[in-house]
Formats: structure tokens, C-alpha cells, sequence
């Protein structure tokens, strides 16, 4: 048989020679995965299992067909690249457990540590939240929140808050949540595209409702309601504008609210858009979410300098449909109070 003739491979062209600041940034990089990859090594040697042969061979063979994708990019086929080695898959494959066996040890280890991640999953009233701590290859979390034989949910970016204290975790916030059992999902983001295997989900989280026996939920009551932007059993209305305001945003935070009968306003700042919500134009309940600290400087202004934030009504009683409510255990609101006149269903 004539000798195979192998195909001559160029050397790539040499390129420019990066720059300082390029240099310093690839440095980091290789720094950061060098930490990294120390950490996994680090919690192998705590992975005591036993790794089925199965589970060995797959990824054997996984590695061999990633060897025969490369080759290929240098146009030669894996049989070629196994003559010229003078080897056989089968041995070529044996030679790769060790290092298969590595791997699957740092995913299994990983895969330990994200299980282990959940912190904490309550349910409140009308509410539930999960705390995880952070997953170090992770630039962000998506949250979701289902009834138990329902569908996902996924809950607004401003739910999800990253706490950089002695345990650096995550917290996200489930709201609107009518009486029974919920379970919640986190996922972690990478590279803007998310990681559906390495999902944490909650146990059942049971959700209990408030009490609506006072009288603004009593027939005598002129609006038989007190539950604001929300229906009576806790679900937010479906056409209700949230506003999520924080130290940063209670300034510039805008909506745009109907001010006549045939003109609307665009609003900025937490305090504007309630005063402009008292002309009584605006149908669409609104709801209010203050999430952190808020202090009397980060308002865009007070319309009542005795009290502070006002809510005031058109007519005396007037139908506000406006909630305003903290998101998880943090939230406050310092240096001034509420003021509410003329106001119900708040």
C-alpha cells in the first residue's frame, strides 16, 4: 500500500505584539482561571465516590470525538491520526481516564457546592424569598417562582439583590403571591446566556395570606377594598405599573401618568408622580417598591414639609388603587414619614 501522505499544517501568522494594556488584562485573566482552577483542585480532594464505568466511558469517548474535531481542522481524520500514533481507540481512550476521571470529580464537586449554595427558602404573607450564596463562574442570577403544579414565573431584575457582607449572598423576593404552595428557581447567568444545568430549586415553600377582616374590606366600606395596587387575594392587578425605587433611582424614577382627559405627563421622581396621581386622571393601580434604604436627600422632593412623602387625594376618600411596600427585610425609608389625605385603597 503506498505510505499515507500526510498534509503539511502552516504555522500561524505572527501577529502584532499586544500592547501593555492588553497584556496586563490577559495576566488577570489567566490569574483569575489559575485561582480557579486551584479551588477546584481543592474540593476534589474532598469528592469520595465511586465513579461508575459508564459514566468513565462516556467521557472517554467525549474526549476522543473532541481530539477528532481538532484534527479535522487540520484535515486529517481521527483513523489517520491513530496510525500515525500507532495506537488503537481503545487504548488511546485508556490513557484519557485518569484525566476523565479528574474531570468528572470537579464537576461532581462543583455540582456540591452549588447544591449547597441554598442558603435559605421562607414564605410569608402573601411573599416568599430564597438566599444563596454566590457561584464564582456566575455574572448574574435569573429568579423564578411557580405554584407547585404550575408554571415558571420570572421575577423582575430589581428582586435579585447581591448582599457583600461576611457571607456574600444573594437574595431574590417573590411578591404578589396568593395563598399556598410555591417552589422557586434560581439560575445562573453566564456570558449573557443562562445555565440551565446548574438550576437551584427551592423545597416547597408554603405562602400564607393577610388578614382583610378590618373594615375597608366590609360591605360598608365605599370601595370594599384596602389591598391598594393588589387584588384582595394578593396577586397584583394585571394592569398595575411597578415602580422599583431605590437611594440611586427615587429621583429619577419615571412614569408617565394621565393628568387630563386627553393628555398624559411624563413624571420624574417618586414624589412628582404621586402628586400627579392626585389630578385622579390615572385608572392603573400603581405600586411602589422601595428596595434598601431610602433617605429624605435621595427624594426628588417633599410636598408636605412637616411629614414628608404625601399621598393626597383629588376629592376627600378618593380612590388612590396605590401601594407602597418594602422588598425583603432591608428596606426603609429614613428622615421622613407619609402623609396620606384625602386617600383610601392605600
Amino acid at each position: 500500500m503506498p505510505a499515507t501522505k500526510n498534509k503539511k499544517v502552516s504555522p500561524p501568522k505572527r501577529g502584532k505584539r499586544p500592547s501593555p494594556a492588553k497584556s496586563t488584562k490577559q495576566n488577570e485573566e489567566k490569574a483569575k482561571y489559575e485561582t480557579q482552577d486551584a479551588v477546584i483542585k481543592e474540593l476534589c480532594k474532598d469528592v469520595k465516590v465511586d465513579i461508575p464505568s459508564g459514566m468513565i466511558e462516556n467521557e472517554t469517548e467525549d474526549m476522543l470525538r473532541n481530539v477528532e474535531s481538532r484534527l479535522s481542522y487540520q484535515g486529517l481524520k481521527l483513523d489517520q491520526y491513530l496510525k500515525m500514533m500507532g495506537k488503537t481507540a481503545e487504548e488511546v481512550k485508556k490513557e484519557y481516564e485518569p484525566q476523565a476521571i479528574e474531570g468528572i470529580k470537579s464537576r461532581l464537586a462543583l455540582e456540591a457546592v452549588i447544591k449547597a449554595e441554598k442558603i435559605e427558602a421562607t414564605g410569608w404573607l402573601e411573599s416568599a424569598y430564597v438566599e444563596w450564596s454566590t457561584d464564582y463562574k456566575a455574572d448574574s442570577y435569573n429568579a423564578y417562582v411557580k405554584e407547585k403544579d404550575g408554571e415558571y414565573v420570572k421575577l423582575d431584575d430589581e428582586l435579585i439583590r447581591h448582599y457583600k457582607t461576611d457571607k456574600d449572598y444573594y437574595r431574590a423576593d417573590a411578591l404578589g403571591l396568593k395563598e399556598g404552595t410555591y417552589i422557586m428557581k434560581i439560575v445562573p447567568v453566564k456570558d449573557g446566556k443562562e445555565v440551565a444545568s446548574k438550576a437551584l430549586e427551592t423545597e416547597e415553600i408554603a405562602v400564607a395570606s393577610h388578614d382583610r377582616s378590618g373594615f375597608a374590606f366590609s360591605s360598608d366600606s365605599k370601595y370594599k377594598t384596602g389591598s391598594g395596587a393588589y387584588n384582595d387575594d394578593g396577586t397584583l392587578k394585571q394592569d398595575a405599573v411597578v415602580l422599583y425605587v431605590t437611594k440611586d433611582t427615587a429621583k429619577t424614577v419615571t412614569m408617565t401618568v394621565k393628568t387630563d382627559t386627553n393628555k398624559t405627563t411624563k413624571c420624574v421622581g417618586i414624589q412628582t408622580i404621586i402628586d400627579a396621581l392626585q389630578k385622579g386622571k390615572e385608572t392603573r393601580p400603581v405600586d411602589i417598591r422601595i428596595i434598601g434604604t431610602v433617605t429624605k436627600n435621595d427624594l426628588d422632593k417633599i410636598s408636605s414639609s412637616s411629614e414628608g412623602l404625601q399621598v393626597k387625594g383629588k376629592n376627600a376618600y378618593s380612590d388612590m388603587k396605590l401601594t407602597i411596600e418594602g422588598v425583603g427585610s432591608d428596606a426603609c425609608i429614613k428622615d421622613f414619614g407619609i402623609l396620606v389625605r384625602n386617600a383610601a385603597n392605600v
